[in-house]
């Protein structure tokens, strides 16, 4: 996330490696105060940081993420399934499964359930994960 980021703003001025100790907003840019003491002022700041995330926290106060009855994989293939020229929705009960070409023959892939919330355990996500999505099709199957 942080490498497209940063290639997207080709050009601009990027501070890594450093932490955020307040923001102030004002109507025309923000100013960030970093962990070191110095502060720059931006016209945008963007805040990808995270669930746990200090940027939201300093703009909106600590405010928990509330979960909504979706669980999301997200996952970039090197591969593209044939056919696959635009963004394409696979639908299912209680679920769906997108995929979206991307640059150098690569596919973005996302599944999406409606489900109560759960806390699963690492080993063993991928294969749940495939029997969650096993009844649909071969493009899927493949990402």
């Amino acid at each position: 996330m942080q490498q497209l980021l940063v290639d997207g703003a080709k050009g601009v001025f990027c501070r890594l490696g450093t932490s955020i100790r307040s923001l102030i907003q004002n109507q025309d840019s923000a100013t960030v105060i970093f962990a070191d003491g110095s502060a720059q002022t931006y016209d945008l700041v963007v805040g990808a940081d995270g669930i746990s995330s200090t940027v939201r926290t300093l703009m909106m106060g600590a405010i928990s993420p509330a979960y909504t009855g979706a669980m999301a994989w997200r996952s970039v293939a090197s591969i593209r399934p044939l056919g696959l020229v635009d963004l394409q929705f696979h639908l299912g009960d209680d679920c769906f499964f997108g995929l979206c070409p991307v640059a150098e023959g690569r596919t973005y892939g996302f599944g999406n359930t409606t489900e109560p919330r759960s806390r699963e355990p690492t080993v063993g996500r991928l294969q749940r994960l495939c029997r969650r999505f096993a009844g649909f099709g071969e493009s899927v199957q493949n990402i």
